[in-house]
This record gives structure tokens, sequence and C-alpha cells, in this order.
């Protein structure tokens, strides 16, 4: 649902297990946090990485709209 929402994932499992890992790199469009370390520190991370690494952001976001199609089912793009 992140991704048809546009919005670039920040997972929080450190031990979950990503689909299509062997096709796309999830780093490309999203960001992971271990969950142990969930505090306002990650608020201020975001926060950091939209005041400071623009150009960052703007790719992952890129990414996550040409990647979301793989989480599809119904998806006709050929790129998927």
């Amino acid at each position: 649902e992140v991704l048809f929402a546009g919005c670039i994932p920040v997972i929080l499992s450190d031990e979950i297990g990503l689909p299509f890992d062997d096709f796309l790199d999830w780093t490309t469009f999203s960001l992971k946090w271990p969950m142990g370390e969930v505090s306002p520190a990650l608020v201020q991370h975001l926060e950091d990485l939209l005041a400071n690494e623009r150009p960052l952001v703007r790719a992952m976001h890129a990414n996550v709209l040409r990647y979301r199609c793989w989480f599809d089912y119904n998806s006709e793009d050929p790129e998927c």
C-alpha cells in the first residue's frame, strides 16, 4: 500500500525477507532502520534526508514509481 501511495517505505523489521530481492535492489527505493533503534532519531533522520539529501529522496521516489508495478498482481507493465 505504501508503494501505491507513492511513498518511500521505511522497513523496521530486522529479519524480514523482502519480496523480489533477486530482481529489485530495495536500497534504491526504501529505507531500512533497526527495530531496536526506533526512536525520535528515526524522525530526525527522515527530516535530515528531506532537508539535506533532496536528490537522493527524489531518486528513491522515482524508483518507488518505477518498481511498484512488481507488487500489482494485475500489472500489464512490461518492465515488471
